[in-house]
């Protein structure tokens, strides 16, 4: 585990998986693979927990490193199924994720025609969540 790696003393699952998840945005920055290894690591933290509000942010991120990746019609799919965890299990965004979803977002919407990111979007809204984390094992490739 991260925490073992990184010599951290242990600290609770709640807090360890926030810290992961915002390591994980260090899409942000372009750093690819790192921001990949930390969603992942989120992503099975939460899944053990049963964390759905974790796994929606874990599936937000997935998606922006798709974009980055230029798999758009991946990115637009995951964006879909994040949204529907969220609307299902009824979680509000806080501010942070509100802006780093509607970033990329934004910006996978200049590079997809409209009519192809609602196929794929929609798509995405239909996947249950077993369906929807493993699409992003379908991804081959970091960046």
């Amino acid at each position: 585990m991260l925490l073992r790696i990184l010599e951290i003393p242990a600290i609770d699952n709640n807090s360890f998986r926030i810290v992961l998840a915002n390591l994980g945005q260090s899409v942000r920055r372009r750093n690819f693979a790192a921001s990949h290894s930390y969603y992942s690591e989120c992503l099975a933290t939460a899944q053990e927990l049963e964390d759905k509000s974790m796994i929606f942010i874990c599936l937000n991120g997935f998606a922006a490193l798709a974009l980055k990746r230029a798999e758009y019609e991946q990115a637009a799919r995951l964006a879909g199924a994040a949204e529907h965890l969220r609307k299902q299990i009824g979680y509000e965004m806080g501010p942070t994720d509100l802006r780093f979803r509607d970033d990329f977002l934004s910006e996978l919407k200049t590079k997809m025609d409209k009519t192809a990111f609602l196929e794929f979007y929609k798509h995405g809204r239909k996947l249950n969540l077993a369906e929807a984390i493993a699409a992003i094992t379908s991804s081959a490739r970091l960046g």
